[in-house]
């Protein structure tokens, strides 16, 4: 038996009440509606009856749903005909006419994209009423199904945070479905807090639906009553979406080569996801700091326009997570990144039970990217500013998945540092770390010089470079132009453990020139003839 449901059949009364007849014929008064009055059938044909009525008295009526659902899933035929008539109260002009065919083409076009079935449909102009006749409307609604997929293993973390959740459940079907408007029983007492609350859960929440910015309501009675779920045209949405969800395919396979998509998770492979993931979004996605597209600010934009704003780079973070299983969710407020808060968008995970924030957006556009690679609320919040109007924000108090924690460059105590500057001596050429402890090593009289060494460029063009000071927190970049040199063989640059006597009593056995600097324990040394 075809699986007609009552929502299916009241959503065609809707339509066909609400965006159909009242935007094509106008009442007696604002104050009157068409409503679907009654019915007849003949086996083949379903005929509604409709009548203008107040609007105090426009309800479907449950025992006609019951009733034409009952005898659309006994019907033997697939080409069932649904007869409309609709009262003329005025003469039917020509404007009148054109109108009412726009209202019906769109419909017919909006169900015919969603369930790729071909429907025909007349009309008749009588004196008294016009009639309807849309044939195989059972397929039509019939193959109402879902077009937007929801991914499984998503952890939709709000949820608990849903102020209705019939309602809620109710928006999330239609929009999977991409039925632009609903309505509301006034029964559930649905408030517009409760749809801006809704709303925020679905933009951190559901990324997915990446074409909802903002929902238009009726009110009726101090309730919500009416829904525009979306405003962008459903072939367009089905097409776009399409494309999307081939990139993002694309996406998941190269995490899926690169070996960081798991049925689970240690601590150390979600950081690998992380890596992989940002390397890919900075070499394949321009940052945009401001712009009117839509699409900049939402998954789309990031992964097929390739240009994007925070939120288009927080939703594509998310989007992936929710398919490789990991546990993300995006926080909507405010960041200051030159001088003034502006709105901004960046991400949470979590890792071992355990809450992180993580800059997309920043990781990704910044000269040293890992700066907003799993930081705790302390570090996170001097420039970012959640927004908890609607719900409380996760308490993120760890550090030991932060990037320099992790990877043994956070500088806590004396003696650490010299210890970290002596990995460029294993070969590396670069090396970022953080200085949690400012005052240790820049308030006392030993270290001023080794602070204003790290700024020095010699004749050589080594670069030391990329030094702030941030409050508490101290980062550095030294890096050298040239691969580090553990063996004096020769002109060039070295970096060395020894102190300034042992230099000097080294330099007397060789012939050449030299300039030093000490960090610490060690020494750059560059030698020239």
């Amino acid at each position: 038996m075809d699986n007609v449901t009552k929502e299916s059949i009241t959503k065609l009364m809707q339509i066909l009440e609400q965006n159909v007849m009242n935007q094509c014929f106008q009442a007696v008064n604002n104050d009157q509606f068409f409503r679907i009055a009654g019915y007849q059938y003949s086996g083949t044909n379903i005929s509604l009856k409709c009548s203008s009525v107040q609007a105090n008295l426009l309800k479907h009526s449950p025992e006609i749903v019951n009733q034409i659902q009952q005898l659309l899933q006994q019907s033997d035929t697939q080409n069932m005909l649904l007869i409309v008539q609709f009262p003329v109260q005025t003469e039917v002009t020509q404007t009148m006419q054109q109108n009412w065919l726009k209202q019906i083409d769109v419909f017919i076009n909006d169900a015919q994209v969603k369930s790729n079935v071909s429907a025909n449909y007349t009309y008749i102009w009588m004196k008294n009423y016009v009639q309807l006749e849309l044939l195989d409307i059972k397929k039509l609604i019939i193959n109402d199904k879902i077009l937007i997929e929801l991914s499984k293993k998503a952890s939709r973390f709000h949820s608990k945070y849903i102020p209705n959740k019939t309602v809620f459940n109710l928006i999330i079907n239609n929009l999977q479905k991409l039925n632009q408007n609903i309505q509301i029983e006034l029964s559930q007492k649905f408030t517009q807090d409760d749809l801006q609350k809704s709303l925020r859960i679905i933009q951190v929440d559901y990324p997915e639906f990446w074409f909802v910015f903002n929902m238009n309501d009726q009110i009726k009675d101090g309730f919500v009553c009416d829904i525009e779920l979306f405003q962008e045209d459903v072939q367009k949405i089905i097409q776009q979406n399409t494309i999307m969800m081939k990139e993002v395919e694309k996406v998941v396979k190269y995490l899926q080569d690169k070996g960081v998509i798991k049925e689970q998770y240690t601590p150390e492979q979600i950081i690998a996801f992380e890596h992989q993931f940002f390397d890919l979004m900075s070499e394949s996605t321009i940052y945009q700091e401001s712009t009117n597209s839509r699409a900049a600010h939402n998954a789309y934009g990031c992964f097929v326009e390739k240009k994007c704003v925070c939120q288009g780079y927080t939703a594509a973070f998310q989007l992936i997570c929710d398919r490789a299983g990991l546990k993300v969710l995006s926080i909507f407020g405010d960041a200051n990144s030159n001088g003034n808060y502006e709105h901004h968008v960046w991400n949470m995970i979590e890792i071992q039970e355990a809450f992180y924030h993580i800059d997309v957006t920043w990781c990704t556009t910044k000269s040293n990217q890992h700066k907003w690679f799993n930081v705790n609320d302390d570090y996170c919040y001097k420039t970012h500013k959640p927004n908890r109007s609607f719900f409380p924000v996760q308490v993120c108090n760890h550090t030991k998945y932060n990037y320099y924690q992790f990877n043994n460059r956070m500088v806590s105590e004396e003696g650490q540092f010299e210890k970290m500057i002596g990995t460029l001596a294993n070969g590396e050429h670069q090396i970022f770390f953080q200085n949690i402890s400012p005052e240790k090593y820049f308030n006392q009289q030993n270290y001023n010089d080794f602070y204003f060494g790290l700024q020095y460029d010699n004749k050589k063009n080594i670069e030391l470079s990329d030094v702030t000071y941030e409050e508490d927190i101290v980062k550095f970049k030294i890096s050298f132009g040239e691969p580090i040199k553990t063996e004096i063989n020769g002109p060039g640059d070295y970096l060395l453990k020894l102190n300034i006597e042992e230099l000097k009593k080294l330099m007397e056995t060789m012939h050449f020139r030299y300039q030093y600097m000490s960090y610490g324990k060690y020494m750059k040394i560059t030698l020239s003839k």
